[in-house]
C-alpha cells in the first residue's frame, strides 16, 4: 500500500510505501542516479546509461496520480 505522508528528510510530503518485509521508510522520490536512492524509488521519464533526467517532473506525476486516487481508494505498487 502507497500513503503520501510528509518526509522528514525531505521536508515535504512524498509517496512512502507501506508493510515492504525488512524494510522501513521507502519513498518515492527524485534523485540523479543510484546513489540518490538509498533504497528508495527514484522516477524519471528518461534513462541513460548511468544516470536519469526530469527526475522532479516523474515524481510530481506520480504523485499528483496517487493523491487523486487516494481521494477514492486505496493505492497499491507492486513491484517485480
Amino acid at each position: 500500500e502507497v500513503k503520501i505522508t510528509f518526509s522528514e528528510r525531505f521536508q515535504k510530503p512524498l509517496p512512502l510505501l507501506l508493510e515492504v518485509p525488512q524494510f522501513e521508510a521507502i519513498r518515492i522520490h527524485s534523485g540523479n542516479d543510484k546513489s540518490s536512492s538509498c533504497g528508495c524509488l527514484i522516477l524519471a521519464f528518461i534513462k541513460e546509461k548511468d544516470r536519469i533526467q526530469n527526475s522532479r517532473e516523474a515524481v510530481k506525476f506520480v504523485i499528483e496520480t496517487i493523491a487523486e486516487k487516494l481521494k477514492k481508494e486505496k493505492v497499491y505498487i507492486q513491484i517485480k
